[in-house]
């Protein structure tokens, strides 16, 4: 993310893709993080309802 706020990266050559490609990155990250959120909210309810 760090990378994709600094202003050199767009003005560098090949900047644009490697912009591109550190936002697919980040997207494939939110979405995996999105997952383990889901998989520990379910696993919590499962403790909850066990007792």
């Amino acid at each position: 993310r760090e990378e994709l706020e600094d202003p050199a990266v767009y003005v560098a050559p090949g900047g644009g893709a490697r912009a591109a490609a550190l936002g697919v990155e980040l997207d494939a990250a939110k979405r995996a993080l999105d997952r383990a959120f889901e998989a520990w909210e379910a696993a919590t309810r499962a403790l909850e309802a066990a007792g």
